[in-house]
């Protein structure tokens, strides 16, 4: 058995391609960050980077407010399951927008 020591490591995200970066503003309403372009069946995460200001977001549904929610700062890069960026709901924390940048991840 010459591959008796092989385990699986850990997962492998690579960009899939199948879905066109998008960029989502983050204004004074609370909005969607999955709202127009659905994820297709490849994704299974998401590749977040905050510029321009920060957020808050929630992830159980419930709206933020500008000084409720998880607190993401601008310059911020995160990995999202597919499933946590479909839930998530951002508004910004200050007067001026923020921009999430979101590209879709493959695990392989």
């Amino acid at each position: 058995m010459s591959n008796a020591r092989i385990t699986n490591g850990p997962m492998q995200l690579i960009p899939n391609g199948t879905v066109a970066m998008r960029y989502v503003t983050v204004s004074s309403s609370s909005v969607n960050v999955i709202n127009t372009t659905p994820l297709d069946t490849y994704t299974s995460h998401v590749w977040v980077t905050v510029t321009g200001a920060n957020i808050r977001i929630t992830t159980d549904g419930s709206t933020p407010t500008s000084s409720q929610g998880h607190q993401i700062t601008a310059g911020s890069t995160m990995i999202w399951s597919a499933a946590m960026a479909r839930a998530v709901k951002a508004i910004r924390e200050g007067g001026v927008d923020a921009t999430l940048t979101i590209s879709g991840l493959t695990a392989i």
